[in-house]
């Protein structure tokens, strides 16, 4: 296979075929004017004075034996005098023998013996002017000559099939001209044979002129074509002199210069997020997903028998890769995930600009010849991610309140583009949410940090947000701002009225009394807080007597049980609590402690008596008193341990001798008071029945009425006696003698305890039983 990229054919006799274009344009100097074709205008192609040119052309030659120089084509001043005569003009062709001819004003006329070429076969010409002096002459892409050439060489007029600079030599082509381009640069006779049987983009910047004599039909009447166009963007048309424009001499014919279809010459290349969005990317992340699409005038290339498309890339700097993966394949395709990626860990700036393209081989039917394509370069920066990046704070990242220290703040980091940091990553400082311009683009700084007061423990961080073209990443390091411990105090809880325990005293610190048997507890006091503390324990002691010894209680809460204070196993009746607010490990600021609280175990009081009569007479009515009651104590009464009533006093009237206590309460105890016991006396009065002789109390007998009986139940024997008969007092003495009434008499007798004074009266009526 023949590829035209790297292809160079050997002059031989053979017939040179090639396989541009399909119209050819027959000169033919036979008409009675010389044909030639000429750009519009006098001043058309500007001054060649850059050092640099190419001409490229198809030709023909007709006159096996001609008589005079044939004109290939001619580039030249219009005006002898401008400039130096010997730079005006160059002129390429054949001599009389049929031998290449180069003719200028410079160097006269030089003809090439070897290279005969009115054979009528097709040739391929390749004029190359380069910036070191020299111009090169190929002939069906072979080098013939390389000879020096004034690089101020200046041409504005071109001909073709004239010869022009010198009026007695007609100079006139005899044959046909086909595919002529002019290059305002030097191009290699490789360069040119590549692109020669192919398709190639008029829109090159380096395209003067192109000719592809396309403008008529071949052997057909074209009396109605005027000029030729010029098929490159700058419009250099052509007008034609003396062409017949029928039949075949002189006129439009039919070339055998065909290209290798179909035509790739304008590639387009994009590189997407996903295939239907409409935005291309020009950068992604090392390992993203992007879709690739290959384009020829907007339509995608199917590759088949004769078309395949390879791909490469090219990292700046590094050499070209041949993609040898089977994700890229075809000419639209999207690549997953971690297959488009770079060394991040040499890569010094963070990225790697890629220049991606494609190349569209097109063969011929027989496979004997092929054109290649290049895409224009696609550049995909890919880009590294930011990640483990870290902070380094020195001396210290833990401060009390009001502290000032100097910090040194560096970014770590293992990427090669971070540490150091290169020009294309950005690093921009934040401290405590605030941007610190000052301070961009700095791996390690010293700042200076006045520890401002806090309500509560605080962080205070160093932020660095790096930059990158893949992500930002932050990285951040945190000075820790204590409080400066402020120890409040302690008191009962709840606050203002605490459970189970009662203030006795507030000076020289806070002291409360607590039943024994009873729980409590113990609050920081809201209103005085503690703060500032990372560990708040709780301490105790039984003795204030130095050295004290503080005891160690829970640290975890701000309500602390002071559990139970039994009447003995404590050593004394009180104990005494603290809090102390310690601040967080590896803090500068001091510790402090709180007040002290004492609660002290209530004494039981002194039990009280009972005062009041210790005899009485059955019926009577006493009262019995609490000696030296205590405000706000209770107090139960009992009579032989039935209740009978509360209060510091009460009332009794017992039937019977009885014995009375009361249970005094206050918070904490209930204490029983001494017995007091009542001793009750009742006299017994006993009357007795009418005696003999008259027992049946008989109408107008006497009868004996006795009292003598009676006794009192204290065992006093020191009796009186009082008798009323019939309501009228009768006598005192313990027996009596009276004759009742016929209707009957009421006899009442009343007897008296002398000693204890209690009196008892019993009654009876006695009716004779004969009335």
């Amino acid at each position: 296979m023949k590829n035209y990229i790297f292809y160079i054919l050997l002059l031989t006799c053979l017939p040179y075929v090639w396989l541009k274009g399909q119209v050819s344009l027959d000169f033919n100097h036979t008409t009675a004017l010389p044909t030639q074709v000429q750009p519009f205008g006098s001043a058309i192609l500007g001054s060649f004075d850059t050092g640099e040119f190419t001409v490229d052309v198809m030709f023909k030659s007709e006159k096996t034996f001609p008589a005079n120089e044939q004109t290939l084509f001619s580039l030249f001043l219009p005006d002898p005098s401008v400039g130096n005569p010997d730079l005006r003009a160059i002129n390429i062709g054949l001599d009389t023998n049929g031998e290449l001819l180069l003719d200028t004003k410079l160097f006269g006329t030089t003809s090439f013996p070897s290279i005969y070429l009115p054979d009528n076969q097709w040739h391929h010409l390749v004029l190359s002017k380069n910036s070191t002096g020299v111009l090169e002459i190929s002939i069906d892409c072979n080098l013939i000559t390389s000879i020096s050439f004034p690089n101020n060489f200046q041409a504005k007029i071109l001909n073709l099939g004239k010869f022009n600079f010198d009026s007695s030599i007609s100079g006139e082509w005899n044959g046909e001209i086909d595919n002529f381009r002019l290059w305002k640069t030097y191009k290699t006779v490789n360069e040119i044979c590549d692109i020669t049987p192919c398709y190639f983009d008029l829109f090159d910047p380096d395209l003067e002129l192109f000719y592809d004599f396309e403008d008529g039909i071949p052997n057909g009447n074209n009396t109605s074509v005027a000029s030729i166009l010029d098929k490159s963007p700058n419009g250099y048309n052509a007008q034609l002199f003396n062409f017949i424009l029928t039949g075949s001499i002189g006129n439009f014919v039919s070339s055998p210069n065909k290209n290798i279809d179909p035509d790739y010459s304008n590639l387009t290349l994009e590189v997407k997020d996903y295939p239907y969005q409409t935005s291309l990317i020009n950068q992604i992340c090392s390992g993203d997903a992007a879709h690739f699409r290959l384009t020829s005038n907007g339509i995608d290339i199917l590759p088949n028998s004769r078309v395949s498309v390879e791909w490469h890339y090219v990292d700046v700097g590094g050499t070209d890769v041949l993609i040898n993966s089977p994700l890229f394949e075809g000419s639209s395709f999207g690549i997953p995930r971690g297959n488009i990626t770079i060394d991040c860990t040499s890569a010094v700036d963070g990225y790697v600009d890629r220049d991606y393209y494609a190349v569209v081989n097109v063969s011929n039917s027989t496979g004997s010849d092929f054109c290649q394509y290049k895409s224009p370069l696609y550049r995909l920066r890919i880009c590294c991610e930011i990640n483990n990046l870290s902070v380094d704070i020195l001396p210290i990242t833990q401060m009390c309140e009001g502290e000032t220290t100097s910090l040194q703040i560096c970014l770590n980091s293992s990427h090669p583009f971070v540490n150091p940091l290169s020009s294309n990553i950005g690093l921009k400082w934040y401290f405590d949410g605030n941007y610190l311009p000052a301070y961009d683009n700095q791996i390690c700084f010293s700042y200076s940090f006045t520890a401002p007061a806090v309500a509560n423990t605080r962080s205070f961080c160093f932020s660095a947000n790096v930059y990158g073209c893949c992500n930002i990443q932050t990285a951040e390091k945190c000075v820790t701002v204590d409080k400066k411990p402020v120890c409040g105090s302690i008191v009962g809880y709840p606050y203002l009225s605490p459970t189970n325990l009662t203030l006795i005293a507030t000076s020289p610190h806070l002291t409360y009394e607590i039943c024994p048997g009873n729980d409590a507890a113990l609050e920081i006091n809201p209103s005085d807080p503690i703060f500032g503390c990372d560990d708040m324990p709780w301490e105790y002691t039984f003795d204030l007597t130095s050295p004290i010894v503080w005891n160690t209680l829970g640290n975890t809460n701000s309500v602390q049980n002071t559990n139970i204070l039994p009447k003995s196993f404590w050593p004394g009746d009180r104990i005494y609590y603290r809090s102390r607010c310690l601040p967080p490990m590896g803090s500068s600021c001091p510790e402090c402690e709180s007040n002290l609280v004492e609660i002290r175990l209530k004494q039981a009081p002194l039990t009280n008596g009972i005062s009041g009569q210790t005899d009485m007479c059955s019926g009577d009515v006493i009262v019995l008193n609490v000696n030296n009651p205590v405000s706000g104590n209770t107090y139960e009464w009992y009579e032989n341990g039935m209740f009978v009533g509360n209060g510091t006093s009460i009332m009794v009237s017992p039937t019977r001798d009885a014995c009375y206590w009361f249970i005094e309460s206050d918070d904490c105890f209930a204490l029983q008071s001494p017995n007091h016991c009542v001793k009750v006396c009742d006299v017994i009065p006993i009357l007795s029945c009418p005696l003999a002789p008259n027992e049946c109390a008989k109408l107008n007998e006497p009868i004996h009425l006795s009292g003598c009986d009676s006794y009192s139940t204290c065992g006093s024997t020191n009796l009186s006696y009082l008798w009323y008969v019939d309501g009228l007092q009768f006598a005192t003495t313990c027996d009596i003698t009276h004759i009742p009434l016929q209707t009957g008499s009421i006899y009442e007798l009343t007897v008296t305890d002398n000693i204890s004074g209690c009196t008892r009266t019993t009654s009876t009526t006695i009716i004779p039983c004969d009335y």
